[in-house]
């Protein structure tokens, strides 16, 4: 059988869960201000760092790219008017300035993804522990201040019901 009732010899009992309680809000709030930190770090890591750097990387690989593409074709022109029988070596940087192109356009691609997807996902992530933070800024004083009133009844009746 279930009783509606506590027995409590003292006020300190309550007292001590109020100083558990606080604690306990201030965990609470610690690890969503972590929460929120690190959902802005990932965001901003990617678009402050992440996005202009692989940006800049392109535009330098292309720029390899061009420039490897025109030495290339001199290297042909020049082929004829020199006897020269190949153009290897400008055909091995053409080809790597091609790939380093390809490499940054696939960073690119995945950093604008990740950004993408990241946001999102902190905006589904971040609705609910909002909703706690509100919770607990409307329920940890509202608690606090029950149990003040618990602890001053409490007091009163240990008062009024102490042999005299």
């Amino acid at each position: 059988m279930w009783h509606n009732s506590a027995r409590i010899d003292s006020p300190e009992i309550i007292k001590e869960f109020r100083r558990h309680f606080i604690k306990y809000g201030e965990t609470c709030q610690q690890a969503i201000t972590g929460i929120r930190a690190d959902a802005r770090k990932v965001s901003q890591w990617l678009q402050m760092e992440q996005l202009p750097f692989w940006t800049a990387e392109l535009r330098k690989a292309e720029e390899k790219r061009l420039d490897a593409r025109t030495v290339l074709s001199m290297a042909k022109n020049n082929e004829n008017i020199y006897g020269k029988s190949s153009c290897i070596e400008e055909r091995k940087e053409l080809r790597k300035a091609e790939a380093r192109k390809e490499h940054a356009e696939l960073k690119l691609r995945a950093v604008k993804k990740w950004l993408s997807l990241i946001e999102r996902e902190i905006e589904n992530q971040i609705g609910p522990v909002n909703n706690l933070a509100a919770t607990l800024d409307n329920g940890i004083p509202r608690g606090l201040a029950q149990l003040d009133l618990l602890t001053e009844k409490l007091e009163e009746y240990f008062r009024l019901s102490a042999p005299q």
